[in-house]
């Protein structure tokens, strides 16, 4: 899927659909450092999901 660091890579997985997805939701949860950070992601991924929520993607200053 992608390298990590010098030496480290991840193989390269013939996964699509709903699996691919899932699988990509929990590499990313367990590479965030703290219990409490893969709780609260987890969790407001989660809820964004159940809720069709989309999260807001503003960026705002003066220019």
């Amino acid at each position: 899927m992608a390298t990590i660091g010098r030496k480290l890579a991840v193989c390269q997985l013939q996964v699509i659909g709903l699996p691919a997805w899932i699988l990509w939701g929990i590499v990313h949860v367990l590479f965030l450092i703290g219990f409490r950070n893969r709780l609260a992601v987890a969790f407001s991924w989660m809820w964004a999901y159940v809720t069709f929520q989309r999260g807001a993607r503003l960026i705002t200053g003066e220019r």
